[in-house]
């Protein structure tokens, strides 16, 4: 400081220069503290780090415990591919000792991903961020073939970036199979739809037989289909039916009357229902030298053959050949030929029975014949046959009957109503007069009736002289014993025409008439209603004419297709009754005899009041004959059981009032099971 006590410009250098230490220790010092702090933070954030990672770790070692035995697979992966972890289902399945023998290394390594799909998908995965879906096969190290579904999931960090994918794995194996089976049955349901749908409705058998080994042949892609048939007792044996594809040469004109004692080995077979599959003619056994001499002698490397059954009879056998090359036979292969071979026995027993028919034809005809009615027989409207005493009666030779309508033999003013009567299929007797070849008028009854014959019906009509006979017919129709009697003989007429369709039907609809009119007594009806009931119950089966021989006399359990048809028989009948004008409610008792109170009967499912009184009392006699008497399909059931039926369903299927009558009639002591 100087005399004036100034500072020098030494001093004020040197306090300027402490200002400046002064003001750069404090810096640093506010520097440190700031340092500390960030010290600080950081030790906050990793001590929070490790928190977070230690709870992660917790939380991926719960996750590994809750998949680790999971039955799915369960995988992990990085971004850059790396397995980060695996279930203990996809390290069984794929043979793997431990996780950390795949950990860390490329997933492409790893079976379950390496499939070049399954990298696709992983690919895909990662670029768009969502699931991806795949399934693909995989041979386990035993060889066999699986079957693998992946759904893959992107893994997303909270910040929107990727961290990896999780993958799921399961074995779809069983329902891959489940669908081939299901492919292999709906192959085999189409083919057999093809052959069923060319030969059903074919009327000629051999026909149907011949199309049926053609529809075969086409389908299962063989040289040749053939039927075999045993005769004489079953020591002769005839190739029957043959198909054979293009260039194949026929053989059946060679393997005629052939002796079946030759064929011992496939005779043991085919009679213990057996199929003859042969591979490769090569490799038949030695038993077997006869058949593989006479098989090999057509060329045949390998054939299939199915028994061929009539009843519990055997009558032949039906066979594939394959001459090109040898053949793996599948198992549709064997199914559709067994399946085929047994409606092939259906058709020969139909033809059997078609002979039997034609026998009985014959009776009929000649009954006809013998007839003292005059008998035409129409189709479309014109005259195709005539019994003898329609000659007697107009004076006609048969073939002047012929292609001539019926009205052609009626007098001029009765013409419009014959057409009328005859227009309905079926009439009750009417009045009119036929002229003769002489032109002389004669008094006549003529009565129509429409019958099934194939696909067409026929009309019967009867012309029966009433030359001679005092009283008109209004007279007679008045008269109700004379009614009674003209009714008795076309319900007779009916009957037996059903009796000869189906044995027990005759005793059947007797039985029921009695048990009817028994509870209709019981029940105090009147005895015309009475009288009514009993009408109906000897035509309640009338229906069943339309029924095939086949399915009448089967002696087993019927197909849901065959009790369809029975189920149709009572509509049947009602057609062929409802122009016929009783004075009582015949037809409409025949259509409701199998309907129940609950609607569960057939054919309409009708119920309650719908159902009228006299089909009520019709439909429990038919429940207690058909359980009373034994049938070819099975015996009877005894009273206690039929007692137990009409107790147990009272009120629900059988009226209450018919069911206690019902039950007082079979359980009279004057009751007995003969006199039905």
């Amino acid at each position: 400081m100087n005399k004036s006590g100034e500072l020098t410009k030494h001093e004020l250098k040197g306090i300027s220069k402490m200002n400046e230490e002064n003001n750069q220790k404090t810096q640093l010092l506010e520097d440190l503290d700031e340092v500390r702090n960030r010290i600080s933070e950081l030790e906050e954030s990793e001590q929070k780090h490790s928190q977070a990672e230690n709870e992660l770790r917790r939380d991926l070692d719960q996750y590994r415990h809750s998949v680790d035995d999971a039955p799915i697979g369960v995988y992990i992966l990085d971004v850059q591919g790396r397995i980060k972890y695996i279930n203990s289902f996809l390290l069984k399945k794929f043979n793997v000792p431990s996780i950390e023998v795949v950990l860390e290394t490329e997933a492409m390594s790893f079976p379950p991903l390496a499939d070049a799909e399954v990298s696709e998908q992983i690919r895909k995965c990662l670029e768009e961020l969502k699931q991806t879906v795949c399934e693909y096969t995989f041979q386990d190290n035993s060889g066999k073939e699986a079957w693998l579904r992946q759904y893959i999931n992107p893994i997303i960090n909270k910040d929107g970036s990727i961290n990896g994918v999780f993958g799921i794995v399961e074995d779809i194996s069983d329902n891959k199979n489940q669908k081939n089976d299901l492919s292999r049955k709906l192959g085999l349901e189409k083919s057999m739809r093809k052959v069923l749908s060319e030969i059903v409705g074919v009327f000629d058998i051999d026909k149907a037989i011949n199309t049926a080994l053609a529809q075969l042949g086409e389908i299962s892609g063989v040289d040749r289909t053939y039927l075999y048939l045993i005769y004489e007792n079953d020591t002769k044996v005839d190739n029957s039916h043959e198909w054979c594809a293009k260039d194949i040469p026929p053989q059946i004109e060679n393997l005629q009357n052939l002796s079946v004692n030759d064929f011992s080995w496939w005779k043991e077979k085919l009679y213990n229902n057996e199929l003859v599959r042969v591979t490769d003619l090569e490799e038949m056994p030695e038993e077997a030298e006869a058949e593989k001499d006479f098989i090999g002698k057509q060329g045949v490397k390998s054939y299939l053959l199915a028994p061929v059954w009539i009843k519990d009879k055997l009558a032949g056998f039906m066979g594939y050949s394959v001459i090109s090359e040898i053949k793996e036979w599948e198992e549709k292969d064997m199914l559709l030929l067994q399946t085929i071979s047994d409606i092939v026995g259906g058709f020969l027993e139909r033809k059997r029975l078609n002979a039997v028919n034609r026998q009985r034809e014959e009776r009929y005809t000649r009954l006809a014949q013998a007839s003292f009615e005059g008998i035409f027989l129409i189709d479309k409207g014109e005259i195709v046959d005539t019994n003898h005493m329609a000659t007697m009666l107009l004076g006609y030779k048969p073939s002047e009957f012929l292609k001539r309508e019926i009205t052609d033999f009626i007098d001029e003013k009765d013409k419009d109503l014959v057409r009328k009567e005859l227009e309905k299929g079926s009439s009750r007797p009417f009045n009119s007069a036929a002229k003769k070849k002489d032109g002389a008028l004669i008094p006549v009854e003529v009565q129509a009736k429409s019958i099934p014959f194939k696909e067409v019906p026929l009309l019967i009509v009867s012309v029966r002289n009433l030359s001679g006979q005092q009283e008109s017919k209004k007279e007679k129709w008045n008269n109700m014993a004379d009614l009674k009697n003209s009714y008795e003989g076309m319900i007779k007429a009916l009957a037996s025409a059903v009796a000869l369709r189906d044995p027990f039907a005759a005793g059947h609809e007797k039985g029921v008439a009695r048990l009817a009119c028994a509870i209709a007594k019981k029940m105090g009806l009147s005895d015309n209603r009475i009288e009514g009931i009993r009408i109906a119950a000897l035509v309640h089966d009338v229906g069943k004419i339309g029924i095939p021989l086949e399915i009448l006399s089967k002696p087993t359990e019927l197909t849901e297709a065959e009790l369809m048809i029975i189920k149709d028989h009572p509509k049947t009948g009602y057609e062929m009754l409802k122009d016929i004008e009783f004075p009582w409610p015949v037809a409409k008792t025949v259509i409701q005899h199998h309907e129940r109170l609950d609607g569960s009967g057939y054919p309409e499912g009708s119920s309650g009041g719908e159902i009228i009184l006299e089909a009520r009392i019709l439909g429990v006699a038919d429940t207690i004959e058909a359980f009373l008497v034994k049938r070819s399909y099975r015996s009877e059931k005894g009273l206690e059981s039929i007692i137990e039926e009409i107790s147990k369903n009272k009120g629900k299927l059988y009226d209450t009032q018919v069911a206690k009558a019902a039950l007082s009639v079979i359980t009279a002591a004057e009751f007995s099971l003969n006199n039905l």
